[in-house]
């Protein structure tokens, strides 16, 4: 008897472990296709912030740094506004910033629970609309990342939005090789230390021949 409960328990084990395991590396590979967001004005915030002076510092800093790629176009995310006072009101009312939030999939952990499968990220910009009633996102801070881009985020959780927001130093950084625009605003010493770091996942999830 206790032999068969042994063989039952495994299969089981077996049967679930199937159930969870995460997608391979071919299945990550979603066709990426030209965005709203790219036939508007965007309207930034400020400059790109530099606080570190290498990618070790702002590794070291962050909460979590893995590969990912958003679930959602950036214009299908949802749009929050906060006051000067950092409390959330509505598009309405008087704000001081705004956020567009997505979940992001997870493809690699690289600093973190390793169990996450997706991540809530909260970017800086949101689709409004100017004194002419032109289309545009406002508000923006970094680059804007594609729908099944991968990228790699460097992120802080912020406990009143309860979701992460990516570091303004350079924070995010493609890994695939499909978002060229992206690439040419990261600075080119973070970039390469970036590439040294992981190496390994930029030849693993390359995917520059497509873009050419």
């Amino acid at each position: 008897m206790k032999k068969i409960l042994t063989v039952i328990i495994a299969v089981t084990l077996v049967l679930c472990s199937g159930c969870t395991k995460k997608p391979n590396r071919q299945e990550y590979n979603k066709p990426v296709t030209h965005e709203a967001f790219e036939d508007m004005n965007v309207l930034y915030a400020s400059a790109q912030i530099k606080s570190y002076e290498t990618e070790e510092e702002l590794f070291d800093s962050v909460d979590m740094v893995f590969i990912g790629m958003p679930t959602a176009t950036f214009t299908d995310g949802t749009a929050r506004y906060f006051d000067l006072d950092g409390n959330e009101v509505t598009k309405d009312e008087k704000y001081f910033s705004s956020y567009t939030v997505r979940d992001i999939q997870v493809v690699e952990m690289l600093k973190g629970d390793s169990n996450t499968d997706t991540v809530r990220i909260a970017e800086r910009g949101t689709v409004s609309k100017n004194k002419e009633g032109e289309t545009i996102i406002a508000g923006a801070l970094l680059p804007i990342a594609k729908q099944n881009v991968k990228y790699i985020y460097y992120v802080n959780y912020d406990k009143d939005m309860d979701c992460y927001v990516i570091n303004a130093d350079n924070g995010i950084i493609c890994a695939d090789g499909l978002d060229e625009r992206l690439v040419k605003t990261v600075d080119s010493t973070r970039l390469e230390q970036v590439e040294k770091r992981f190496k390994t996942q930029f030849d693993k999830y390359d995917r520059t021949d497509e873009a050419a």
